[in-house]
């Protein structure tokens, strides 16, 4: 089967060199398929079949989300998901200790980028556009909670799906260590006060 600009489903109406046509292009006049018919209608097909691909990947509650929310939950830790009161909308927020995580895929956040985006072939400029804004808006995201006290935590899709244990373990040392300098500071302003009286 060919493979190219003049991509077919198969169909043999054709004969020698010149590219096979899709079935159900609209015919000529002398009941001939066109080739620039075929071609705009294999590319309304592709271009219907990737918007409808895209418009499946979710925003939130995607697998590992779910998989990580539910660890934790088992756990006893409780959270807001998809905060929409912090910056970025963190899949989960603990906001008792100011921990906000993110549950990133690896081609959308843009892991190990540098290697990745030599290997991206079809539509190139408009992908790697993409990943450098997500990866840009993912840094100032992580700014601006930090200059309002929050501890980002951020987890690959496959850590979360290969070594979920080892997450929880991280948020459960990030709450212990907060819970840690609560307390010193509770001591702290304690010994101010008795300092002063």
């Amino acid at each position: 089967m060919r493979r190219g600009p003049f991509f077919s489903s198969g169909s043999t109406c054709h004969r020698g060199p010149a590219p096979l046509f899709a079935r159900g292009c609209p015919k000529t006049a002398e009941g001939v398929k066109s080739p620039i018919m075929a071609v705009w209608d294999k590319t309304v097909i592709v271009s219907d079949a990737r918007h409808k691909t895209m418009s499946r990947i979710k925003s939130k509650d995607t697998r590992i989300e779910l998989l990580l929310r539910k660890a934790l939950w088992h756990e006893g830790i409780r959270y807001m998901k998809n905060y929409p009161a912090l910056p970025g909308n963190p899949d989960i927020a603990i906001t008792r200790y100011k921990i906000a995580i993110f549950c990133d895929g690896e081609f959308w956040h843009g892991k190990n980028w540098a290697e990745k985006r030599k290997k991206i072939n079809g539509n190139k400029k408009y992908w790697v556009s993409k990943i450098e804004r997500n990866i840009s808006r993912d840094n100032a995201v992580e700014q601006e909670l930090f200059h309002l006290g929050w501890v980002v935590l951020r987890f690959w899709g496959e850590e979360i799906k290969k070594n979920l244990p080892a997450c929880v373990w991280e948020v459960k040392e990030q709450i212990i260590k907060s819970q840690c300098e609560e307390i010193e500071m509770v001591d702290t302003i304690q010994a101010d006060q008795n300092g002063q009286q």
